[in-house]
């Protein structure tokens, strides 16, 4: 499915009784090109010859943390154990929420469990879903809680110094409410899920999950060994060179280690992994070939936020499966996805977009 047949399936999906002038014109093409695109869904099996909208290729499910991130960036070189001088901002984060945001301002279409609770934190975060259109229905909301809270500092580089996180919440994501959604996440195309969910949790996920194909973003080294006896149920991972090390005990510094750590993982029956390599670049891997790509450069003066770039990656990697685009395809966009994050004060960028990634992968393929 092209982007463009993509862009018109979730709209008929929304209206599927919208008539196709109009369709047209909110799509700023011609009818004739939109009849056209429209033939193809229907030769391609998304709709049928009465215009029933019947395969829901864009079904997507994540399950993971939502938090209120407390920033603090240092204006100077930090001194631990004193007061640093600088700026505190206060948003929106957790793994499987930003993934969320960021595959939803790609365009994608999904559907978000998580745990908050109806505190004044709880309802800025379920807010800022419901205006992405993001389906939060099944997700867990409580009223004697606290929704969870992550702190980090940041040096005046925008590097992560230290972060303390307040998850408790998420014990409440169990394997009952796995059972309960159960039917969802089988009648999904992929079915995402990071690090912060419960290992019991996690567990009901494997057990319960038979035709979706699963996506994972272990979040830390801490949590990684949540899923490390999952690796022959996993469709595709994506985690960083420290946790890559911590799942295979293969020290990954570069593309060759990495490689050598990607092989210990296909061998215990993982289908595929992109491991990232902080700044010399991303490694992907299957049963059959090894790609390796260095990162872009920014084109800015200052990096402002890096924690985001791993939650861009993960959102455009999925995006990119949904989409069935190549592996070089999906690491050029996990990059440039995570490079507009970077260049972002916020640990999402609201400006981010497919527009603004095609525009800017042309500049950079151009330079």
């Amino acid at each position: 499915m092209t982007d463009r047949e993509s862009q018109i399936y979730k709209e008929l999906k929304k209206r599927p009784d919208i008539a196709l002038e109009e369709l047209a014109k909110k799509l700023s093409i011609s009818l004739a090109a939109l009849e056209m695109n429209i033939e193809m869904l229907k030769q391609k099996g998304y709709i049928l010859e009465n215009g029933e909208v019947v395969n829901d290729e864009l079904s997507v499910t994540i399950i993971g943390g939502s938090n209120i991130d407390m920033r603090g960036k240092c204006a100077h070189t930090p001194i631990m154990a004193d007061s640093n001088i600088g700026d505190i901002k206060v948003s929106s984060g957790g793994v499987g929420r930003n993934v969320a945001e960021n595959f939803a301002r790609l365009g994608g279409d999904i559907s978000f469990v998580t745990a908050i609770a109806r505190d004044v934190y709880g309802r800025k975060i379920f807010e800022q879903l419901q205006e992405l259109n993001i389906d939060i229905y099944d997700s867990v909301i409580l009223k004697d809680a606290s929704t969870s809270t992550y702190m980090y500092i940041l040096d005046e580089n925008g590097e992560m110094v230290l972060a303390v996180n307040d998850m408790s919440i998420m014990e409440k994501i169990d394997a009952k409410l796995i059972e309960s959604i159960k039917d969802k996440l089988n009648s999904s195309v992929y079915v995402f899920f990071d690090g912060n969910v419960c290992p019991e949790a996690v567990d009901a996920i494997f057990k319960s999950v038979k035709h979706a194909k699963i996506v994972v973003d272990p979040v830390s080294v801490n949590k990684v060994g949540r899923i490390a006896p999952y690796l022959d149920k996993i469709f595709c991972l994506k985690l960083n060179n420290y946790e890559a090390e911590e799942i295979t005990g293969v020290e990954v510094n570069d593309s060759y280690s990495a490689e050598r750590a990607a092989k210990v993982m296909i061998e215990k029956g993982l289908r595929s992994v992109y491991i990232t390599i902080g700044a010399k670049g991303v490694l992907y891997a299957d049963a059959d070939r090894i790609i390796y790509q260095k990162v872009y450069k920014s084109d800015i003066a200052d990096v402002l936020n890096t924690t985001g770039a791993g939650d861009a990656f993960s959102a455009a990697l999925l995006y990119g499966l949904v989409h069935s685009y190549s592996p070089e395809q999906i690491i050029s966009l996990g990059m440039v996805v995570a490079l507009i994050t970077i260049e972002c004060d916020d640990t999402c960028c609201p400006s981010l977009s497919m527009k603004a990634v095609k525009e800017r992968l042309t500049r950079l393929e151009n330079e």
